[in-house]
């Protein structure tokens, strides 16, 4: 347990230190998803994240979502995420990697936070449905600017919920490290 501490703090202070650059990103776009009665429900989702180097990224992520069936139902999801650029760290790594230095950021994420449920035909409060902790992946694509990106994902939560959608965002302070 002390080797694997170790080695992410290791790995954690690598890619801080050696990729000092940072950079704060804003996203927004569609989703589709299970958070309804009838297994589909569809929304807007707005993304928030500061970048610590190569490797990882902080940030937060809100989702409001409307059910596409007949129920008269939304939901508003809010986490906190910590993500990590997988690709990017065999690159790191392995500087014979040619491949990957592109554009392309393949990534997953841990999400954790808390869903509200609206059912204004069922009950007159908001529900609070809980902790629903989830993991996502995926790819952030730069455009030739390196300032703009677009996101396509998949995600999947504790409570089975499944989610697919495309975030097409911006890139407003300091630079990402895209070769």
């Amino acid at each position: 347990m002390k080797r694997i501490c170790f080695f992410s703090i290791f790995i954690i202070c690598l890619s801080v230190s050696t990729y000092a650059e940072t950079s704060i990103s804003l996203g927004i776009g569609p989703e589709v998803n299970m958070y309804s009665q009838s297994l589909m429900a569809g929304g807007l989702v707005f993304n928030m994240d500061y970048r610590l180097g190569e490797l990882f990224s902080i940030g937060a992520r809100a989702l409001y979502c409307i059910d596409l069936g007949e129920a008269n139902a939304s939901v508003l999801e809010v986490s906190g995420n910590v993500r990590l650029y997988f690709l990017r760290f065999g690159e790191m790594l392995w500087k014979y990697a040619v491949y990957w230095q592109s554009k392309w950021h393949w990534f997953l994420q841990l999400d954790v936070g808390g869903s509200f449920a609206f059912y204004p035909d069922y009950m007159p409060d908001i529900a609070y449905t809980g902790l629903n902790p989830g993991v996502m992946a995926g790819v952030r694509i730069f455009s030739e600017t390196k300032t703009t990106y677009i996101e396509p994902y998949i995600r999947c939560s504790l409570k089975g919920y499944i989610g697919i959608g495309a975030m097409f965002g911006l890139t407003i302070a300091g630079s990402d490290t895209v070769d």
